[in-house]
């Protein structure tokens, strides 16, 4: 229970009056109702006056009568204090059905948010923000919003702050003027500071062996410790393909990347055989996918005989050198 004190007096509880004493200020207020007891109360400093708290103190209203609660802080007080209060002073008010009065202290509330945007900014001033596009930072644990008095407005300032280049750790003191102007410290944090890069990631989800374009890509700022060190750029992954499918917004690695697959298993070839400046072509399956430059095993669909060729590019093979020479039939037919 917040604590109010009177002028000079501490009061430990919100207690009523004495019945009898209750009885003479209410009987009083009953006489002269023109003055009306407020239920909810703000303050913006340290005192509760007769004016805070009634709707027409007069001249009386700038006497303090109550301590405030402390910064951002509410309490309550009874009814029949602020009556005893205000008639120790001449004035007899009505309580109007009110029982207890809320005191609220305005404050301004420094919020974590507000903590993380002058941390950025004071971070990006240093050598780690400087060799980055961007910095974000992260904190070690969460705060509490700090409540600060009304008249501190000026900005957030970060001082003493102190961070490790190759870890991104960083602390620093927060601190804001005071009514001297001089640096005042509101609170203590340390968190992670992480170099931001713009780097590639894919738009879409793609298949194994589907050939990429820098369509596929989209630029975002990722945390340059989540980046894979062999992270492929824009000119790698151009007409490449990826081993495995891969979601939208993952990385793509120089060791993702492979050659388009331009035969699938199954597929029907047309089988190239050069024998000098003679070419001879057929029809084949291919028993299994590969990319251009690849080996592969293809049936021939005449002599059903099964031969390594060398892919050349959609739907086309070349026949190996070292592949079981293909009979030619009397009508020019590759066997």
């Amino acid at each position: 229970m917040t604590i109010f004190r009177k002028a000079g007096t501490r009061f430990k509880t919100f207690a009523a009056a004495s019945a009898f004493g209750l009885g003479l200020a209410l009987a009083s207020a009953a006489s002269a109702a023109e003055i009306l007891l407020r239920a909810d109360v703000t303050v913006d400093n340290g005192l509760v006056t007769l004016g805070d708290l009634l709707s027409d103190a007069g001249d009386k209203a700038g006497i303090a009568v109550f301590r405030a609660p402390d910064i951002g802080k509410s309490g309550k007080v009874s009814a029949s204090r602020v009556v005893e209060a205000a008639a120790s002073h001449g004035l007899r008010i009505a309580p109007g059905g009110i029982h207890k009065v809320t005191v609220r202290r305005d404050s301004r509330t420094v919020t974590e948010s507000d903590v993380m945007a002058a941390l950025n900014k004071a971070v990006a001033a240093t050598e780690l923000g400087r060799s980055a596009d961007t910095v974000t930072v992260r904190l070690s644990q969460s705060l509490a919003t700090a409540h600060l008095a009304p008249t501190r407005t000026a900005p957030l300032e970060i001082r003493s702050l102190s961070i490790t280049p190759r870890s991104g750790r960083f602390s620093a003191v927060v601190s804001v003027e005071d009514a001297t102007g001089e640096p005042s410290p509101v609170m203590r944090v340390r968190g992670i500071a992480e170099m931001m890069v713009n780097v590639p990631v894919l738009n879409r989800t793609t298949e194994r062996g589907q050939p990429l374009s820098t369509a596929d890509f989209t630029m975002e700022m990722r945390p340059q410790g989540s980046i894979p060190r062999d992270a492929a750029s824009l000119q790698d992954v151009a007409g490449m393909a990826i081993k495995r499918r891969m979601s939208a917004g993952s990385f793509v690695t120089l060791s993702d990347l492979t050659e388009p697959i331009l035969i699938e298993r199954n597929e029907i070839v047309t089988m190239i055989f050069r024998v000098g400046r003679l070419q001879l072509t057929t029809r084949g399956r291919a028993l299994s996918e590969g990319s251009k430059g690849g080996i592969v095993p293809v049936m021939n669909l005449e002599s059903k005989r099964i031969i390594d060729a060398e892919i050349m590019g959609d739907g086309m093979v070349s026949v190996a050198p070292n592949s079981q020479p293909l009979q030619i039939a009397q009508n020019g037919a590759v066997r």
